[in-house]
């Protein structure tokens, strides 16, 4: 079984809907997509008949995502604005290929760790979604830069960086 796994509030404005549409549109029978999130009142109604399609799963608030992100092939954040998704980051370290929106705030490139498309774009990840599926080199050569790329940004790393700029700053007062 083929898996897309979703992270995050599944609301309208994380573009659940537009991902749920490409699903619809896709019509793959032997493949699910997993939505990882609290629901919110606002998808549930306006996306009831998408949410009831044969292989949607919605599995609620996950503690430990990162067996959810072990079981998946392909990570998709269709978001319409973010500023920085840290599930972004949780995908690319668990070495996922992502098909993520220019709109998510990801560090991910095109074509080099994710294949990005505009929000709302419905064909867009149709294309994206059915490339990946399709390709499993492309997958694996996407989750391996990814998690090169996730390496980089690590927590320790934020914190010496705001320890480096409050010196710099801090050093700048004092001249």
């Amino acid at each position: 079984t083929f898996r897309v796994l979703f992270a995050g509030q599944v609301a309208l404005g994380k573009g659940v809907g537009y991902l749920l549409e490409a699903r619809e549109q896709l019509g793959w029978r032997d493949a699910e997509l997993w939505l990882a999130g609290v629901l919110a009142g606002d998808a549930r109604r306006a996306l009831g008949r998408l949410l009831a399609q044969p292989g949607v799963r919605l599995l609620g608030y996950e503690l430990c995502p990162e067996t959810l992100y072990r079981a998946a092939d392909v990570f998709c954040l269709p978001s319409l604005s973010e500023g920085s998704a840290l599930v972004t980051y949780e995908a690319m370290a668990a070495g996922l290929a992502s098909v993520l929106t220019l709109e998510a705030g990801a560090v991910a490139r095109d074509g080099q760790e994710a294949l990005l498309t505009s929000a709302g774009d419905v064909a867009a990840l149709v294309r994206a979604l059915t490339r990946l599926r399709d390709d499993h080199a492309l997958r694996q050569r996407l989750g391996r830069a990814a998690r090169l790329l996730a390496e980089r940004f690590t927590w320790a790393r934020y914190g010496e960086g705001l320890v480096e700029l409050y010196g710099r700053l801090l050093s700048g007062l004092a001249s």
